[in-house]
C-alpha cells in the first residue's frame, strides 16, 4: 500500500502516513493501482498547485503554528513540517459569543428522614359588603 499524498510505501494497517502525516485512505482489492510511469527525463521541481482545501484554510486563517503552512482541520499532522495540529487550537474567524462564569458549588444535604412539611392554613375569605335590609 502507498499514500496516496507523497507515494512512500506503507505498512498494511497504517492509519496515517509516516512520511507526511496524511490520513490513509482504505482502497477496495476489486479497485486497480494507479500505474505511475517512470520519469524519462530529469523532473524539474514545481511548485504544486494550491487546492481548495488549503486555500480555504488560509483564509479562515488555519495554519501550523510551527511553519505557517496552511492546514485543514481534519488535518492531524502538518503536511510541510509534520507539526502535530490535531491538538493545536484553530483561530476562530469570529469572536466568541459565549462568556465563561463561575462554577457554582455543590451542597451537600443532610441525608436523614425526611419530614413532611406541614399544611399551611388557607386564608378565611373575606366577608363581601352586607346586604341591605330590605324595607
Amino acid at each position: 500500500m502507498t499514500c496516496n499524498y507523497c507515494g512512500t510505501e506503507l505498512p498494511s494497517e497504517a492509519m496515517f502516513c509516516g512520511e507526511c502525516g496524511r490520513a490513509v485512505t482504505t482502497v477496495s482489492a476489486s479497485s486497480p493501482r494507479p500505474m505511475i510511469p517512470a520519469p524519462l527525463t530529469r523532473p524539474v521541481a514545481e511548485p504544486e498547485p494550491w487546492s481548495n482545501a488549503s486555500t480555504d484554510a488560509l483564509s479562515a486563517g488555519v495554519v501550523c503554528q510551527q511553519c505557517g503552512a496552511p492546514v485543514s482541520p481534519d488535518d492531524i499532522f502538518c503536511g510541510e513540517c509534520g507539526f502535530v495540529v490535531g491538538a493545536m487550537e484553530y483561530e476562530s474567524p469570529r469572536p466568541r459569543d459565549t462568556n465563561a462564569v463561575e462554577r457554582l458549588e455543590r451542597v451537600e444535604q443532610d441525608a436523614g428522614p425526611a419530614e413532611e412539611p406541614e399544611p399551611e392554613d388557607e386564608p378565611e375569605p373575606e366577608a363581601g359588603p352586607e346586604p341591605e335590609p330590605e324595607p
